[in-house]
């Protein structure tokens, strides 16, 4: 079986953040960890949170978790919300939805499967990253050099928010 999950950056507008995912139901919890870090460009260096109506398993801290190596088949079902929250510092909350538990992987196939640029790491969180978004549209904004800078946008580009295959 394959569970179709959509996972929502919270607090990221115009256009919102999104990716939807079919996942082998053997996948264990920290796969699934890795592939919702991975669809948003997330690197492997920050702690990380599932939090299922179970209770919550954290990632990358000094010691192993068990629950870790649970397939997922054995946690989600069809219709389930939890949460996964990336980088304890800057706060990144995912709201992630079982879509669908599909018999095949190509089973009714999403329409889309992603929306909007990711933040880039250590960028501030939700506020920040809304924040600079808003500057970076305006070039005559006093912070518009510096935010640029900061995001690596060279002279003559422009940043798009709905490139989800952004350079960060």
């Amino acid at each position: 079986m394959f569970y179709r999950i959509k996972i929502k950056l919270r607090g990221i507008t115009k256009p919102p953040v999104w990716r939807i995912m079919d996942l082998d139901g053997k996948t264990t919890l920290e796969g699934l960890s890795d592939n919702i870090r991975y669809s948003f460009g997330w690197s492997p260096f920050h702690m990380s949170r599932l939090e299922l109506p179970q209770g919550y398993v954290d990632i990358g801290g000094f010691e192993h978790d068990e629950n870790l190596d649970v397939p997922i088949s054995e946690v989600l079902c069809e219709g389930m919300k939890f949460r996964y929250i990336y980088d304890f510092g800057d706060w990144w909350v995912h709201d992630c939805t079982v879509l669908d538990v599909l018999q095949t992987k190509r089973e009714r196939p999403p329409k889309k499967w992603e929306s909007g640029a990711a933040p880039p790491e250590d960028c501030g969180g939700a506020a920040r990253y809304m924040w600079m978004k808003k500057v970076m549209e305006d070039p005559d904004d006093p912070d518009y050099d510096e935010v640029n800078e900061w995001f690596g946008v060279e002279e003559g580009e422009t940043f798009d928010p709905d490139d989800t295959f952004s350079k960060w």
